[in-house]
């Protein structure tokens, strides 16, 4: 079991036996990466629950967090379809991945 990686992330975990069978976990830093799927476009200026919301998550998620919303745009110059780019969102940074154009979604699935 000695140098077997473990764990996701970059750089991955190590697990190290040096003391008998006591197991030392090297403390590095993991990145996580979060996927939110959100029919709207986070940089876009709503009002609304689950907008407020993923802004908030966005403002407090702790720093080893990458955030991705795949969604659609309402601005396809600054945000090109197919194509990862930053936003803000309050204090915080998310990647925006748009997949359509904003009114190009349906807005239920049972519709």
């Amino acid at each position: 079991m000695a140098g077997q990686t473990v764990g996701l992330g970059s750089p991955p975990q190590r697990i190290s036996l040096t003391r008998g069978r006591t197991a030392l976990l090297d403390c590095l830093p993991v990145t996580v990466r979060v996927l939110i799927v959100h029919p709207r476009d986070l940089a876009a200026p709503t009002g609304g629950g689950i907008q407020t919301f993923l802004h908030d998550f966005v403002k407090h998620a702790p720093l080893d967090f990458e955030i991705t919303l795949a969604g659609v745009t309402n601005d396809r110059r600054a945000r090109p379809i197919g194509r990862r780019s930053r936003v803000r969102a309050g204090a915080g940074h998310a990647w925006m991945l748009p997949l359509a154009g904003s009114g190009r979604l349906a807005h239920s699935p049972m519709t």
